[in-house]
């Protein structure tokens, strides 16, 4: 479907007077030749057992190319899982924006920053407090923050996940295990986080709007491709099962801005905090949940959410064009990190 659609993507974008940045397009056009032996091979051969390996270059993408993020995502979590978390619970924290901050927040990387600090200082607050309640002195904690910009419908919304010791340790070296938060505290902790970061907007309310031509392209493509057109919702009365999801119990919703802090994994379950490490970076785009329509068939892209949405809602159907654009909003600028 990219190779058949992009360039009349791309020149659509230039009639429009809004041509996408060169990272962007580069990023696109470099998924087409991910992975094909005739673009570029590495030939790899052992000199003791004499088998031999052709393995095809990489695009490198890091917004949305399933064949690079998904490598990336492996790599990634194995080293964290094996290598930085201790055997000690974890607890997963989700921090979402108001709708109105996502799409300004994903052209301001240090602001983002900002937000991850002020996010990790309101949560590691409560974790130093129950520890020194305990009688331990010194604590120390410790947290690994990811910025996704997608939802499972692969529009643009910047959000914080991050994964917590789910405690801290004393100067002797041992780790005092936090009771779980109960809902009344994930809210203090929502009700601080932001009212600092609407303090912190407001400051920076002139950084916010100051974008260039390039980032206000992309803005207009992300608001062209969060619209209803060119898009529709299939649920189980379009023969496509569902279910309705229940609400979390250790959740909060405070002027827009939600926090979720439900997921904890076992000391020793190093195989599910993997897991849920590998979800923390996962690309946002798989070939299984992807489908593409002939032309004959109306040729458009049906994509399978991840989890149904409350309203049954289970796939999103998208014209080439809406596709394109939403892949194009969430293509990071270069040296960029989303793992913060």
């Amino acid at each position: 479907m990219l190779r058949d659609h992009l360039e009349t993507f791309l020149a659509e974008r230039e009639r429009a007077d809004a041509p996408l940045p060169r990272f962007v397009t580069d990023e696109l056009r470099g998924v087409l030749d991910c992975g094909v032996l005739a673009k570029g091979c590495a030939h790899f051969r052992c000199e003791r057992c004499g088998l031999d390996r052709v393995v095809a270059l990489s695009c490198k993408g890091r917004g949305f190319c399933p064949r690079c993020c998904g490598r990336r995502m492996n790599e990634t979590a194995r080293h964290l899982a094996e290598r930085v978390f201790p055997a000690v619970r974890t607890r997963q924290w989700v921090l979402s924006f108001p709708f109105e901050l996502r799409w300004a927040l994903a052209f301001h990387h240090a602001l983002v920053l900002d937000l991850s600090r002020i996010t990790y200082e309101e949560i590691a607050r409560r974790y130093r407090r129950l520890c020194r309640d305990s009688g331990l002195r010194l604590p120390r904690g410790g947290a690994f923050f990811v910025m996704q910009r997608f939802g499972s419908d692969l529009r643009l919304n910047v959000h914080l996940h991050a994964l917590f010791l789910d405690g801290t340790f004393g100067e002797d070296g041992a780790f005092f295990t936090a009771p779980a938060p109960s809902p009344k505290e994930v809210e203090g902790i929502l009700a601080r986080i932001a009212a600092r970061a609407n303090k912190l907007l407001e400051e920076r309310q002139d950084a916010l709007e100051d974008i260039d031509d390039g980032e206000r392209s992309l803005a207009q493509t992300h608001g062209e491709a969060t619209t209803s057109r060119g898009t529709a919702k299939l649920g189980p009365d379009d023969g496509l099962d569902g279910q309705v999801l229940l609400p979390t119990r250790r959740k909060a919703r405070v002027d827009g801005f939600d926090l979720d802090a439900e997921v904890a994994v076992a000391a020793h379950d190093r195989e599910r905090r993997e897991g849920l490490l590998r979800y923390f970076l996962r690309p946002p785009l798989s070939h299984d949940r992807l489908r593409y329509l002939p032309s004959e068939a109306g040729g458009l892209v049906i994509l399978q959410l991840k989890k149904p949405w409350q309203d049954r809602t289970t796939h999103v159907e998208l014209t080439p064009s809406a596709f394109l654009m939403r892949l194009s909003s969430l293509v990071p600028r270069p040296r960029k990190n989303t793992s913060l």
